[in-house]
């Protein structure tokens, strides 16, 4: 069957903070990341939803069996899936007070959301 895409969350509508974008979320599952940065256009898919830390101060790693990358635009000719080694197949996501984390969620170990911590 066909699937389709519904937008949950942009932070220019929606507000930039990690709460912002965890409300959005929600339990949502089969979520597709995707980024714009000047010509290039990519992301991720995680078939999981977003798992919080039962510790605000904390993250959580779990392991999400579909997941991979993928580029639509500026880094190959064509539309391209990008497989994520099956160890890799993790989700890093911190708790909505962590410090020192490094990002606010990490997708196959490669792509990391909200690069550089807390609000």
């Amino acid at each position: 069957g066909s699937k389709s895409l519904r937008l949950i969350y942009r932070s220019t509508r929606d507000g930039p903070s990690f709460d912002d974008f965890l409300r959005c979320v929600g339990d949502t599952k089969g979520l597709v990341f995707l980024i714009r940065k000047d010509d290039y256009v990519f992301g991720a898919f995680v078939g999981t939803g977003l798992y919080l830390p039962a510790v605000p101060e904390d993250y959580r790693v779990y392991w999400s069996g579909e997941t991979w990358h993928f580029s639509l635009a500026g880094h190959f000719s064509n539309a391209t899936k990008i497989p994520v080694d099956e160890r890799r197949r993790y989700i890093e996501v911190a708790g909505r007070k962590a410090s020192g984390v490094g990002a606010n969620v990490v997708v196959g170990g490669r792509l990391w959301l909200r690069h550089g911590g807390p609000d």
